[in-house]
């Protein structure tokens, strides 16, 4: 497995940023589909499309398509230094040591407070206004439709499955065509999933702020409905990292300079036994 390139590690502020516009932009795919059928409708029936336009689950899978591939875009990566809007991704940086463990740590926090804010601001919106969100359903705490033992289970093998396809399409295609391949194999596995488990949703983020919105965060239906999408997060990631180690030589470089460290740190070793020997002596004289 390709290790995942090492990339540009976003502050806490501008990681909360962007995984407050994510956060907001999926929370909205129902208000995009009422537009996007209200006025696209007209243009599908033209062309004897109008079905599509009619398949509620068609436009809300496309439309995440489109999302996410924004998301991967090489610009609003560049815009956002990396920004990963998921804890999952950071752990994963964490084990790999692309992130050091306070930055990833700091920016998981980031990603979790950000999607709390960013639900908050999407009900009040649609308290006060609901006009400027047609079509918007109520925001319901998310539970796993499986076990626990079952969800966690899926969220490991969709965790897995999309990181692992990540790092290769990283090595094996052009950076123009990553955005697209990487949010279409998600939106398959969601599809391949189909809801029966835990949905893939493969960010814990998305679950804790649906239930600290509840008010329910304590109980122990939201820990139980939390569960499974850390476990299935950091498992998934566990596996990502252990196939990386084992399927990607360490460069040479990396391996010169861990030795030339260890021979330092032998030497440096040597010379304070050294010196104490020599005052340890020189005190019985």
């Amino acid at each position: 497995m390709p290790r995942p390139r090492a990339s540009q590690t976003p502050s806490f502020a501008l990681e909360f940023a962007s995984s407050f516009v994510v956060c907001a932009a999926l929370a909205t795919l129902d208000v995009q589909a009422t537009l996007a059928r209200k006025y696209l409708g007209p243009i599908l029936e033209r062309v004897g499309a109008r079905a599509l336009a009619d398949d509620d689950a068609a436009v809300t899978l496309a439309l995440l398509f489109v999302n996410l591939a924004i998301v991967f875009s090489p610009s609003y990566q560049a815009l956002t230094r990396g920004a990963t809007n998921n804890p999952t991704a950071y752990a994963l940086k964490g084990m790999l040591g692309d992130t050091g463990a306070a930055r990833a740590c700091a920016n998981a926090c980031a990603a979790v407070l950000a999607h709390v804010c960013a639900l908050k601001a999407v009900m009040v919106v649609m308290r006060t206004h609901p006009e400027y969100l047609p079509g918007k359903g109520a925001i319901a705490p998310i539970v796993p439709t499986g076990t626990t033992a079952s969800a966690a289970a899926a969220e490991t093998a969709v965790v897995a499955a999309n990181f692992l396809f990540f790092g290769l399409a990283e090595r094996a295609f052009a950076a123009a065509l990553i955005p697209t391949l990487v949010s279409g194999f998600y939106v398959m596995t969601m599809m391949i999933e189909g809801c029966r488990y835990s949905c893939g949703y493969m960010n814990p983020s998305t679950v804790i702020a649906s239930h600290a919105l509840a008010g329910d965060l304590k109980s122990r239906e939201a820990f139980e409905a939390i569960a499974p999408y850390v476990i299935g997060g950091i498992a998934g990631s566990v596996i990502v990292a252990i196939a990386a180690k084992v399927l990607v030589p360490e460069p040479k470089s990396a391996k010169r300079a861990r030795a030339q460290s260890k021979a330092v740190v032998r030497s440096i070793s040597k010379a304070r036994a050294g010196g104490a020997a020599t005052r340890k002596g020189a005190k019985q004289k």
